[in-house]
């Protein structure tokens, strides 16, 4: 199609899917915009928290995540504190994608990160685990014992393979 514009243009509702959208991506200057918010520490080894803010009105899944990752970074702002903390405020998937590719001369002193998704519900809390279960997440996890009722489940490791 001649003049189609980029990716974020909806088309017609499908005859048989009334409510469902369709897109037509293509590759061209856009634009991406997400919030960093970085706290010198001791060292420059960085501790990286990241937080979804693509679905701000669902505020389990996205709000929930902004609203601990704000009152952390306040919390830290005010401490001493020895690993730098990096604070990624980045719409799902696309974001961290974008903020690596921006940025790969400081993921190197990426030493831990975790991702604060779906904080507000009563379900256990939930951490990826490594791949070879030696970070210190997993020694962390191990070194404290689980008690009824406060869980702390690690999911298991998955490679993504192209």
């Amino acid at each position: 199609m001649q003049n189609e514009p980029n990716a974020t243009a909806l088309h017609k509702p499908s005859r048989f899917s009334p409510n469902v959208h369709h897109l037509r991506p293509s590759l061209s200057d856009g634009a991406l915009t997400y919030g960093e918010c970085v706290l010198p520490g001791q060292v420059e080894d960085e501790f990286l928290i990241s937080t979804h803010v693509c679905h701000p009105s669902m505020a389990n899944d996205n709000l929930s995540g902004v609203a601990v990752a704000t009152a952390l970074a306040r919390i830290l702002a005010r401490t001493s504190h020895r690993l730098t903390s990096r604070f990624l405020f980045v719409p799902g998937t696309i974001g961290p994608i974008a903020w690596l590719s921006r940025n790969e001369d400081k993921v190197g002193r990426i030493k831990h990160g975790l991702v604060l998704a779906c904080v507000s519900d009563r379900r256990n809390v939930n951490y990826k685990r490594s791949r070879r279960l030696t970070a210190d997440i997993d020694r962390a996890r191990r070194a404290r014992p689980v008690h009824e009722g406060s869980a702390l489940r690690g999911s298991r490791f998955l490679a993504l393979r192209l």
